[in-house]
């Protein structure tokens, strides 16, 4: 049965210094109370033992070692150990660094001595010394132009330089160049205007003003500086020793067999070209054509090849350009002819015979047509 509430019993915990039946469960109270010895132990009861346990905190915990010049202060082995040190520095360049107080954390900082070196943050005095802990400058710099078209200006504490502002526009000025004959200031800059001008005296010859003496002067270009000798039938002109000289003359050449070569105009560079004297002969490249002559600049083709049909079994045909020679077809087979019909090229009797060829095997025409292309040969080489 279950026993009546506050019941004396044991939750098996000897961290719990009274145990009573609660609803019918052993419940502990009032418990064994532990105390930390410091800030790197912990404290905890063994609940087999019913004693506190000081175990040390792990190593890095944080903790405070009471000395304030330390910034980090963490357990080791148990101890509060402090790291991180202050590391004290001038508070200007007319104190020293000093030492650190270990109540305030806080740093001595002494003054330098007086005269000590120091920079009192203002670039324009270029001697700067402590004087009772205060950095005083001394020597300051004395602006001065940069050229003639800039005022000296005023230094700039920031960066110690001068302002040197521009000069009025218009402000006379030299620029040192005596081909420049109006010399002015323009925006901080001696710009020289009116220049003298200088024309050379012909292609070959370069212009230049000295800009010591303000003169003229003409040199010879480089001998092969490209040039134009004005005469378009020479097609590289180059000076050579101050003259521009035509070389590599137009070669006038025939534009045809019926054209002579003819003359080079200087003013446009092209051949004359002129056409040779009708009659003159030619070739029209067509060898059917027997008689070829130049007329008015053409070569024209005359006493054309006439063919004619070998025999009465082949058509007259037509002559070929490239032979000169006459291309007979014969007649389709059964073509009427004094013998009978056209077999082959051939006048062929029906009866066959002496002299005849026989039916079924007519005699070839080959040979006639071949005679009659050499005949034809014959009588144009005449």
């Amino acid at each position: 049965p279950v026993k009546p509430d506050d019941s004396a019993c044991d939750d098996g915990d000897a961290c719990t210094q009274t145990d009573t039946c609660q609803a019918g469960g052993c419940t502990g109270s009032d418990p064994v109370t532990c105390t930390a010895p410091d800030q790197c132990h912990g404290a905890a009861c063994n609940s087999q033992t019913g004693t506190c346990e000081y175990p040390a905190l792990e190593d890095g915990t944080a903790c405070d070692d009471g000395d304030a010049c330390t910034q980090t202060d963490t357990c080791q082995g148990g101890s509060c150990v402090g790291g991180n040190p202050v590391v004290c520095q001038p508070l200007d360049s007319c104190h020293q660094a000093g030492v650190c107080d270990p109540a305030s954390g806080e740093c001595s900082n002494p003054p330098l001595a007086d005269g000590s070196a120091c920079d009192d943050g203002n670039a324009c005095t270029q001697t700067d010394t402590c004087q009772a802990g205060v950095c005083t400058g001394s020597n300051p710099v004395t602006c001065q132009p940069l050229d003639q078209c800039h005022g000296a200006g005023t230094c700039d504490p920031q960066s110690g330089e001068c302002s040197n502002p521009p000069l009025e526009d218009g402000t006379a000025c030299d620029d040192g160049d005596a081909c420049t004959r109006t010399d002015t200031c323009q925006a901080g800059v001696c710009t020289g205007s009116d220049p003298v001008t200088c024309t050379a005296p012909d292609q070959c010859h370069g212009a230049a003003c000295n800009a010591q003496t303000g003169e003229c002067e003409y040199p010879l270009l480089d001998d092969g500086t490209a040039c134009d000798d004005g005469d378009a039938c020479t097609r590289t002109d180059t000076c050579q020793a101050g003259v521009c000289t035509g070389s590599d003359p137009v070669t006038c050449q025939p534009l045809d067999q019926c054209h002579g070569a003819g003359e080079c105009d200087p003013q446009s560079g092209e051949c004359s070209n002129p056409p040779l004297a009708d009659g003159s002969a030619c070739d029209d490249g067509d060898a059917c054509t027997r008689s070829d002559t130049c007329q008015a600049g053409v070569c024209t083709g005359a006493d054309p090849v006439v063919c004619q049909a070998p025999d009465e079994c082949h058509q007259a045909g037509s002559c070929d350009p490239l032979t000169g020679s006459c291309l007979s077809q014969p007649l389709p087979d059964g073509t009427a002819c004094s013998d009978g019909t056209c077999q082959d090229g051939v006048c062929t009797s029906a009866a066959g015979g002496c002299g005849c060829s026989s039916p079924g095997k007519p005699v070839s025409s080959w040979w006639l047509v071949l005679l009659g292309a050499l005949l034809l040969r014959r009588r144009r080489k005449k």
